[in-house]
């Protein structure tokens, strides 16, 4: 075991919740701090030291979209890895953060969002994600006022800004306990929320 503290690259760079990992670098996924949610993303490179400040750097996503802070997991789909939106227990959000590889990880050229809720508006709240080879999915959680079933789908090969890449389906139509999940998990063929 070896440890290393992010906040010594940059001093709000604390509370996270989840990472992804692209071949090359590891991404720690922005939660919150002192109880607000916050937006920076930390990256490592692991072919640095990893006890070696320069081998990690920040991005703070709220520079592209002031809403985009709050983060709860995060899935890679061999181009970009997407930030799954929570918010807080209080003020949920459905902004999804996304980051192309092929770009520059300090430039918010090479990051966009796109916010969920403007398809559903109860998609809101989730945490974790799955990737199936073509859609990602986001896991419903708490959207600030109760649990939801309310799994999201992107379709990958449409546009990220599309809507019609986007779809919903509530699990809770099928079995109405089926709310409230933790992470996902994908097994070639079928997808599963954590319960």
């Amino acid at each position: 075991w070896s440890t290393f503290d992010v906040s010594t690259v940059h001093a709000d760079a604390k509370g996270f919740i989840g990472a992804a990992f692209d071949g090359r670098y590891l991404y720690l996924v922005p939660y919150g701090n002192n109880s607000a949610p916050h937006g920076i993303v930390a990256r490592y490179d692991t072919q640095g030291g990893f006890g070696a400040s320069p081998s990690w750097s920040t991005f703070d996503v709220s520079a592209v979209n002031p809403r985009a802070r709050g983060f709860a997991g995060a899935a890679f789909d061999g181009r970009y890895v997407y930030l799954v939106p929570y918010g807080s227990d209080s003020a949920s959000h459905g902004i999804v953060a996304r980051f192309d590889t092929q770009g520059t990880f300090g430039t918010s050229q090479s990051w966009s969002t796109f916010d969920v809720s403007t398809i559903d508006a109860e998609a809101k709240g989730f945490e974790g994600a799955a990737f199936d080879g073509r859609h990602l999915y986001l896991v419903p959680q708490y959207n600030g006022s109760e649990y939801l079933g309310i799994v999201v789908r992107h379709d990958t090969q449409g546009g990220f800004g599309a809507s019609q890449s986007w779809s919903t389906f509530d699990v809770s139509t099928v079995r109405p306990g089926a709310r409230g999940f933790l992470g996902a998990v994908f097994d070639g063929r079928y997808g599963y929320l954590v319960p």
